[in-house]
């Protein structure tokens, strides 16, 4: 039980990230942090000022190992960075391929 609601926490803000606050997927080397720092400052952004974004993207990687969706967290990790973070549209094909393989992946990790 303790690992399907560590594992769907995991899934949640990948999907806050990505659907919420646009592609703020996060690109290599802390892409994660700079995305979701830039993203509070979006018009009727989701994350508050004192959200401790550098805590979360930590947090976000180690459930993705725990999973065993590593790979999955990384490749969307360098796919989904650098685009217009306030702007919803603006996800490439590629970053949604890779989010729906670690959505699948976390998916997996909490199926009996």
């Amino acid at each position: 039980m303790f690992k399907t609601i560590k594992t769907l926490m995991l899934v949640a803000p990948v999907a806050l990230l990505l659907g919420v606050l646009a592609p703020t997927g996060c690109d290599a080397g802390g892409g994660c942090v700079s995305n979701c720092e830039d993203s509070k400052d979006c018009e009727g952004s989701a994350v508050p000022e004192d959200f401790d974004c550098q805590a979360s993207c930590d947090e976000q990687r180690q459930v993705a190992v725990d999973a065993g969706c590593e790979s999955e967290y990384d490749d969307t990790d360098k796919a989904c960075g650098g685009g217009d973070v306030c702007d919803p549209a603006d996800v490439t094909e590629d970053c949604a391929e890779k989010v729906a393989a670690y959505v699948t992946c976390a998916a997996a990790a909490v199926t009996p």
